[in-house]
């Protein structure tokens, strides 16, 4: 049965333990070894389990285990030092005010804005998959202790990184965990009178994509998931693996009828269920994309579905040239071995 809503519940501390919030949403504990050994020996076992994440792991801990902690004056005692070394941390002059290009007389930059679509700070804030991000979390571990100014500037994105495994017949699968915003090492950004920080951005006509592919959804009754490449003009929609064929073959229906398609979209990785791409042919800009996507050349190609979802839906829509494929295939595969059906038309 698949779960009809799910809670993140973030623990409520009492008064002598209420330094660790502080701990908590400084992401220094995370390369500070000191404030990591902190909440490692609250209970080990919980703190690997957790994915060394210290809101996940107290979240899960017993009532009686927070109550002990709470009386425990040796625990309290290197709260308190970690709480005093975080405070001095953050506000004893570093390089950069010291011998940095802002030393005496104050000419550096006040702020320095590092832009990103990603940043391996910690696995416990699953918003990177590879070697950039990671340098990019570097970056703004390196100027955390230098004092620079740094300023990152990324997105939060709703699923994060996937995990892959194997299906039972041998397709490669992706699952995309669900991120609640309250349950991650972080809190929104406030203006002095509280009021929460809103950036305003033009994402270009692919934002006509997105509002086609949700409604094809809502009629449809499914919670597609999207994502995808601005760049390469393709966005993914990916759809329950339970979702019954006919609700997949009224999503695909709807979504092409809107996008008013004659011309497919490159390929995309897999998914668990069904997926099904959006989109205009690889190596389009975010502006011709999404005029391709919205006008007269967006495509939906289903990539990956169950063999019932298969049968329902046309997997490929109108494709044109699909005549001269099928002429190349048979001076290639006479015998039509190469996979027999899985491509455009049937070839």
């Amino acid at each position: 049965m698949r779960a009809i809503r799910r809670f993140t519940v973030r623990v409520t501390l009492p008064e002598p333990l209420a330094a660790l919030h502080g701990l908590m949403l400084n992401l220094r504990w995370s390369w500070h070894s000191p404030t990591a050994d902190l909440f490692a020996s609250i209970d080990p076992g919980a703190w690997a389990a957790s994915g060394r994440d210290p809101i996940a792991m107290l979240s899960a801990l017993p009532s009686a285990r927070i109550a002990q902690l709470a009386a425990d004056q040796e625990f309290l005692g290197r709260l308190a030092e970690a709480e005093r070394d975080l405070r001095q941390y953050m506000s004893d002059p570093r390089w950069y005010a010291a011998a940095g290009p802002n030393g005496a007389d104050g000419s550096g930059p006040a702020a320095i804005a590092y832009f990103s679509p990603e940043y391996g700070i910690t696995a416990a804030l699953p918003q990177y998959s590879g070697g950039l991000g990671i340098l990019a979390g570097d970056h703004l571990k390196s100027a955390s202790d230098l004092g620079v100014p740094l300023i990152g500037v990324g997105l939060l994105y709703r699923h994060g990184y996937f995990t892959q495994s194997l299906s039972a017949d041998g397709w490669q699968a992706e699952r995309y965990p669900a991120g609640d915003p309250n349950g991650l090492p972080f809190d929104l950004l406030r203006d002095t009178d509280g009021t929460a920080v809103r950036i305003a951005f033009w994402a270009g006509q692919l934002t006509r994509v997105l509002r086609a592919i949700r409604a094809a959804g809502t009629q449809a009754g499914l919670d597609p998931v999207v994502g995808g490449s601005a760049a390469a003009g393709v966005l993914h929609a990916a759809l329950p693996a339970d979702a019954p064929a006919t609700a997949v073959a009224q999503f695909v229906t709807g979504l092409r009828a809107a996008l008013d398609d004659d011309l497919p979209a490159s390929g995309a990785e897999a998914s668990p269920g069904v997926q099904a791409a959006a989109g205009a042919p690889a190596g389009a800009g975010a502006e011709e994309a999404g005029r391709s996507a919205t006008g007269p050349r967006g495509s939906v190609v289903v990539l990956h579905a169950p063999p019932a979802v298969r049968e329902a839906v046309d997997l490929w829509g109108p494709v044109p040239g699909v005549a001269l494929m099928r002429a190349i295939k048979e001076q290639f595969d006479p015998e039509h071995r190469m996979a027999p059906g899985r491509f455009a038309g049937g070839i």
